[in-house]
């Protein structure tokens, strides 16, 4: 392997980003691993029975976010700036894992857009997404610092997936307008939102890094539904949409900027 040079960035959060190994941890108020004072602490309901955690070095003995070690995988965000790249490109970037502090997480529940069914009065609405559970999330707002190595310049692999992120929030802009502009019934807040939601992606698409040529656009992590999963010839028509219901925006878009 050619010889790797070391690259600084720091990783803006945009919107709130879900990392979570759901299928292999959780925290279940049934075997007490945590009680009522976390319904106090965080704006959930009184009926979360689950919290899936973001990724955390160690396990615990219940939940308590105070005395973990959380996480981003270096292999998360590789991903993301290897998704369209080719297989051989893999070995030309490494990424260190980024530690977060427990106070730049929270919890949250996810919201989905329901599309117009028998289930949704024929309307569609945004609306909670299994209400009994509650998701660790880091939040909106959050800088932090992270390492990766390269056998050049990395701006060619964040260029790439600057790219892929755009063609992807195009795909839900379009979805979204489709949604508002056609006769798909719903009430006042979920129109109010979904139109907020496109002018907000419209702005993300055009502004990217803004006028640094050193900042790009990537989407990180979980939960962002089928429009923000790959790119299609074909209309994702119906697919499910998660929102960061405070930043009406899909979750995981970061910003990510190379340090001279």
């Amino acid at each position: 392997m050619s010889k790797l040079n070391k690259y600084s960035y720091r990783l803006k959060t945009i919107s709130r980003l879900v990392l979570s190994p759901r299928e292999h941890q959780g925290y279940y108020v049934a075997a007490g691993d945590f009680g009522e004072e976390i319904y106090k602490r965080n704006n959930i309901e009184q009926g979360v029975k689950i919290i899936y955690p973001f990724y955390q070095y160690g396990t615990y003995n219940g939940y308590h976010p105070e005395q973990t070690r959380y996480y981003i995988p270096g292999s998360s965000i590789k991903g993301a700036m290897l998704s369209y790249l080719n297989e051989q490109y893999s070995k030309k970037l490494m990424v260190d894992d980024v530690l977060v502090d427990y106070s730049h997480l929270g919890l949250h529940h996810l919201h989905k857009l329901q599309h117009a069914s028998e289930e949704t009065n024929k309307q569609a609405t945004i609306k909670k997404f299994f209400p009994n559970i509650a998701v660790e999330m880091i939040q909106a707002d959050v800088e932090l610092r992270g390492q990766l190595y390269a056998e050049t310049d990395p701006s060619d692999f964040l260029n790439e997936a600057q790219m892929a992120s755009h063609e992807k929030l195009k795909q839900l802009h379009k979805g979204m307008v489709q949604v508002c502009s056609g006769d798909t019934a719903m009430n006042d807040d979920t129109r109010t939102k979904l139109e907020e939601t496109v002018s907000h992606l419209e702005t993300w698409i055009h502004t990217s890094g803004g006028n640094d040529s050193r900042t790009y656009l990537l989407l990180l992590g979980g939960y962002k539904g089928l429009m923000l999963s790959g790119i299609f010839d074909k209309e994702a028509a119906n697919s499910a949409v998660y929102l960061d219901t405070d930043k009406l925006l899909p979750h995981g878009l970061v910003q990510v900027r190379l340090e001279e």
